[in-house]
């Protein structure tokens, strides 16, 4: 599979970087858009029995002009049910905006934030003691401070940094689904891996400001602002 963007192929794989495989990955960027990268997390699988969940993603985010994340979360499922359920997010400083995006009609009803067949596919916003709210293709605008942690005080520059945990959910039992990231602006796209435990990138971000962590997705070191601590 090859990325595409107005400059050329950015980054180009194989089928076994396809979408329907359990890896996660760099998947590439597209200029055209103002994306900094694509990126997918690994295959989740539910029991028999229960939903499956993955704390995939921790976002930084500085008071500096320019310094908050803009991102597309787009929570797709292959198996049980088709699914797409997609959101636009910005970590405004210490307030998470989420933003449902229109994909298509549920059922043949129209349905703002996704196309279901059944169930509700979660995305959950926590913080670290694990305090947390659930945002489904139903829930509306969000803007919530609740679950942010202060990184550090006014260390970036004067300014202080905090961050924001994200997870997801399938839609119950048998369900297989997975997570694309689209980074498009905000903290110049500084990106860290599965190779990064969360203590040293809470350390680091403390000086350096806006980031995203992705906890579940192996380093891709072609991404041109791929970072490990």
């Amino acid at each position: 599979m090859a990325i595409f963007s107005s400059s050329g192929t950015i980054a180009e794989g194989t089928d076994a970087s396809s979408a329907m495989t359990s890896s996660g990955h760099y998947w590439g960027s597209d200029s055209r858009n103002d994306i900094f990268g694509v990126f997918k997390t690994p295959l989740l699988t539910s029991s028999a029995s229960a939903a499956g969940t993955s704390d995939f993603l921790t976002v930084y985010s500085s008071g500096h002009w320019g310094c908050q994340p803009l991102f597309d979360l787009y929570h797709i499922t292959q198996y049980y049910r088709p699914h797409i359920c997609a959101c636009r997010c910005c970590f405004d400083y210490d307030t998470l905006l989420v933003h449902p995006l229109w994909e298509g009609g549920s059922a043949g009803t129209n349905t703002v934030g996704g196309f279901l067949r059944s169930g509700s596919p979660k995305i959950k916003i926590h913080n670290d003691a694990g305090s947390s709210q659930t945002v489904t293709h139903n829930s509306g605008n969000i803007a919530t401070a609740s679950y942010t942690d202060q990184v550090g005080h006014n260390t970036h520059a004067g300014q202080p940094v905090k961050k924001v945990n994200i997870g997801f959910e399938t839609a119950g039992p048998y369900y297989q689904s997975y997570m694309i990231i689209k980074l498009r602006q905000g903290g110049g796209g500084r990106c860290f891996f599965s190779d990064s435990t969360v203590a040293n990138v809470d350390n680091t971000q403390r000086d350096d400001g806006p980031g995203l962590h992705f906890k579940t997705i192996p380093r891709q070191t072609n991404y041109y602002n791929d970072n490990a601590v």
